[in-house]
Order: C-alpha cells, then structure tokens, then sequence
C-alpha cells in the first residue's frame, strides 16, 4: 500500500495559544508581587514613622536644652515624658506604658544597654518630681544621656529590634 496514494486530507494545526487568559502560574506570580508590593509600603511605612518620632524628640530635646528659665523639677518630668512618648512610638505600648519607678529606669538602660538610668545621673529622673533642690546642674548629664539614649534607640529601631528584654 502506498501512502500516496491514500485519499487523506492536509493535517490542519490547531490555533496558536491567546494571550488571555493567563496560566495559572503567572496568576501565582502576580499574587506574589502584589503582596511584597504591599509589605514592602507597610514596612516603608512603619520605618518612617519610627524616624519622625526620634526625629521630633531630637527637636524637643533641643528646646528643652535651650530653655533655661525651665524649673528643674518641670524639665525633669518633660525628659521623662519624651523618653515615654518615644518609647510608645518605638516599641508595644503594653510593654512600656505600665512602667514607673525604677521599672521604666531599667527599661530605659536596656535599650541603651548600660546602667546610666539605674545608677547614674539618670535617677535624677524619677527623683525630681520629689526632691526639692534639684539643680540645673543636676540635669545637664541627664539631657545628654537623653540624647545618647535617642540615638540608641533609633539604631535599635532602625534594625528592627523590638523587644530589648
């Protein structure tokens, strides 16, 4: 038998595959996208918030340097509600918000990692409000372990370290 002879039709291809829709993998790798889009802008975001406030305590950190007609026992309670302020933008507010005492000093030294709070010119803090006598002098350490404090909490931000117990 010869195949040339056969009565057979011309092999007809089907039509080449459309554009749309696409496979179900491309579908996945769309999904993919979208959600690293999305968690990148929440992480941006979150970033950027964490910045400002250590960005506005610096400025607020400045004024209260500036102002020398500030009694000590006011400037006192202003440092240490900065330091809270910031603390709640940085870190989970039912970790810092109950703080008091020698507590929230504790708290203060381990994002700093010494002892400055507890031991040092930083009891000054929780001691002010109480003591009459409290100098000017007393609090010119206090204001530059703040501003050291801030800078280590913004690297400890800036990492994403969020639990410094």
């Amino acid at each position: 038998m010869n195949p040339a002879g056969l009565p057979l039709r011309e092999i007809h291809l089907p039509p080449p595959p459309g554009w749309w829709p696409p496979a179900p993998g491309w579908w996945a790798l769309l999904a993919v996208i979208v959600v690293a889009c999305l968690c990148l802008v929440w992480w941006n975001k979150r970033a950027r918030r964490k910045r400002s406030a250590v960005a506005q305590a610096r400025l607020e950190l400045t004024r209260l340097r500036a102002d020398s007609s500030a009694a000590p026992t006011h400037l006192a309670a202003e440092l240490s509600a900065l330091l809270r302020r910031v603390c709640i933008s940085l870190f989970p507010r039912r970790q810092v918000a109950g703080l008091t005492g020698d507590g929230w000093l504790q708290f203060l030294d381990e994002v700093r990692g010494g002892s400055e709070f507890c031991r040092g010119p930083g009891r000054v803090l929780i001691q002010a409000p109480y003591r009459p006598g409290v100098s000017r002098q007393e609090l010119d350490p206090v204001l530059d372990l703040c501003a050291a404090w801030l800078e280590a909490a913004n690297r400890r931000a800036a990492g994403g370290k969020h639990d410094p117990v």
